[in-house]
């Protein structure tokens, strides 16, 4: 059983979803976490370094789990008290569900971010029902200049974006030429 993220196709073009552009991905991650004002976030131990270093940069508490051989989440109490949880499907590779995954969801409604940098094209079709669409504090980041002729970019789509998040400029316009990149290469 593997955790059903969306495609990009489906949320990019859903007036639900809010959509917003920055210079990294990396960026976009730093912004985020700072306007989250987190004390602590729980994150895998096998992370890009660079992503690794900015979040060290903020000094809240790391607090690392492991993985499995299938890249999946190794959850444990200490992670559940964490103020985020940061997930990766690496590679495109679908993160395989747990119990303790599959708690973190339902028991709190602390923030997840899923590091997409790798999986732009990868997800499931999913509905109204599914857990992950019900919740407004989920974050969706990917890397464009993995995917796209760009030199950088990165794209963070959520349900709502945190108060006061600043100085991104958003893409949700119909006229946006960059949305319309991305509906074409889609």
């Amino acid at each position: 059983m593997y955790i059903k993220l969306p495609l990009l196709e489906s949320i990019i073009r859903d007036t639900k979803y809010e959509k917003i552009i920055s210079p990294s991905a990396t960026n976009q991650i730093l912004n985020l976490l700072k306007t989250l004002k987190l004390n602590s976030i729980a994150l895998p131990a096998f992370l890009c370094e660079e992503v690794l270093f900015a979040i060290k940069s903020l000094k809240i508490k790391l607090v690392f789990y492991q993985l499995d051989n299938d890249f999946a989440p190794k959850l444990s109490k200490e992670h559940f008290e964490s103020d985020c949880l940061y997930l990766c499907d690496y590679f495109g590779l679908p993160i395989k569900s747990s119990k303790n995954l599959e708690l973190y969801f339902l028991e709190t409604n602390k923030p997840i971010l899923f590091d997409r940098s790798h999986s732009l094209l990868a997800g499931a079709q999913i509905n109204s029902n599914d857990l992950l669409t019900k919740r407004k504090n989920i974050f969706f980041i990917y890397s464009l200049r993995k995917f796209f002729p760009t030199l950088n970019g990165g794209l963070l789509i959520c349900k709502k974006l945190p108060p006061l998040f600043s100085s991104i400029e958003s893409i949700n316009g119909i006229n946006n030429p960059f949305q319309s990149y991305i509906f074409s290469y889609l």
